[in-house]
């Protein structure tokens, strides 16, 4: 029989918060031991913040932040706050959780931690976390052993004759922001199920931060349709900021798909799910 032996090891940094009380630097951290996390996890990584004189620090007034970088890089990929028991406080312990969602815009591979402390006046110290009064530390991304897949976005439609809209016969998706999905990823699959469609299923999309419909979107791909009942797949290229699908056409027996106005229409487009 064959045996797997397994081990739970935490991912815990500790980390040098000088303060005023002690004011010279004693010690500094023997042993610094880069951080891995796994993709499709659920990563809990513990904080804990000592002094010069390796004694924990009450961080009851110190908010903790988390931050991933590129290497070598001021680019900030994630930052996100510490959360702190009250049972905790005292012992300078606090927790940061990075799961699925959070690690879906990363790849695989080497980043650096960088940690800060915000006292209650708004001052912002760093955290030093490597064994050479460093403020970054290792971080490796590897695969994880359940699948990392994020989930499709789910479109909705509205009419579009509607004043905002400049009073233009279709109904359209919701914006989607792209801004959020993995880093180097430019492909976009569109699914949907036509019922009895008959015009152009449009995709658009834009680099504007903050765009405005119709004008800031430009058609990144147009088919068309004659009576068409069942499912398409759109796959778009490109790298953009937020992303919508037009449609213009009608829907079964002939009636505009915003019948009736200014309502949703979910029987002509059913299933309509983005996947990044």
């Amino acid at each position: 029989m064959q045996t797997i032996q397994t081990f739970k090891v935490d991912n815990t940094i500790r980390g040098l918060l000088i303060g005023s009380a002690t004011l010279a630097i004693e010690d500094r951290i023997m042993y610094s031991r880069p951080v891995k996390m796994y993709s499709g996890l659920n990563n809990p990584i513990k904080i804990l913040c000592f002094n010069q004189d390796q004694k924990l620090v009450d961080i009851s007034n110190t908010a903790i932040q988390f931050n991933v970088f590129y290497p070598g890089a001021q680019d900030l990929i994630i930052s996100k706050a510490a959360s702190v028991a009250n049972s905790n406080v005292s012992l300078g312990l606090s927790q940061v959780t990075l799961g699925s969602t959070d690690l879906a815009g990363l790849t695989h591979g080497f980043y650096e931690i960088g940690i800060t402390g915000t006292d209650q006046f708004g001052n912002v110290t760093t955290l030093y976390i490597d064994d050479n009064y460093g403020s970054r530390l290792g971080l490796e991304l590897l695969p994880g052993p359940v699948s990392a897949d994020v989930d499709p976005i789910q479109l909705t439609f509205l009419s579009t004759s509607q004043p905002q809209y400049g009073n233009i016969a279709g109904i359209k998706s919701q914006n989607v922001n792209l801004t959020n999905t993995p880093r180097g990823n430019t492909n976009y699959t569109i699914q949907a199920n036509l019922v009895q469609y008959t015009g152009d299923f449009i995709t658009q999309a834009t680099v504007v931060s903050e765009p405005t419909w119709p004008s800031d979107f430009g058609n990144i791909a147009v088919s068309s349709y004659a009576n068409y009942t069942g499912p398409i797949m759109e796959t778009v290229s490109g790298t953009f900021a937020w992303l919508t699908v037009f449609l213009d056409g009608t829907g079964s027996n002939g009636r505009p798909l915003n019948y009736p106005n200014f309502a949703p229409v979910n029987t002509e487009i059913m299933c309509a799910n983005l996947r990044c």
